[in-house]
């Protein structure tokens, strides 16, 4: 052996694995953010279908009220729309704890990985929930459309009451 091959062995600078080390394998690692991106999808899907559902009650009311003037169409569209807002809060929210869950995938050792889609906490605290359902794009959306049912709401009432 030469002293350039001693040299480099004894500091360790071979390029590659050395016998003593087994390659890593990372595939349950990709598998398991896989598993959770695949979670993190359908909540953010189920979110856009409630939007979507909700845009379409909202329209449909208007359209109903515009030939039927009852106030109690409105106020049916008011709960609804609230019902929508606290359904899309709690599935952004929890998608929130699968994105933290993600990120701790990301980070863990391939050997650390157990295959959990459980995220740390398990269930969305309240004050998240609220924190979410008062989010700037929530408020926009649902709040918007809240409003206009009110005003709607507010419009067939004086009618009515006239």
């Amino acid at each position: 052996m030469t002293a350039s091959h001693r040299q480099r062995s004894e500091m360790n600078l071979d390029s590659g694995p050395s016998a003593t080390q087994a390659p890593v394998d990372i595939s349950a690692k990709l598998k398991h953010l896989d598993l959770v991106q695949g979670v993190i999808t359908r909540l953010a899907t189920n979110s856009f279908a409630l939007k979507r559902w909700c845009v379409l009650m909202v329209s449909a009311v208007l359209v109903l009220v515009s030939r039927d003037p009852r106030p109690e169409y409105a106020l049916i569209a008011a709960v609804a729309v609230a019902m929508f807002w606290t359904l899309d809060s709690w599935f952004l929210g929890t998608e929130h704890l699968y994105r933290d869950l993600y990120d701790d995938v990301r980070q863990r050792s391939p050997e650390a990985i157990d295959f959990s889609l459980t995220p740390e906490p398990s269930h969305l605290p309240w004050s998240e929930w609220r924190r979410v359902a008062g989010s700037a794009t929530l408020r926009v959306f649902y709040g918007g459309l809240l409003t206009l049912v009110v005003l709607l709401c507010l419009l067939l009432f004086k009618e009515v009451f006239s």
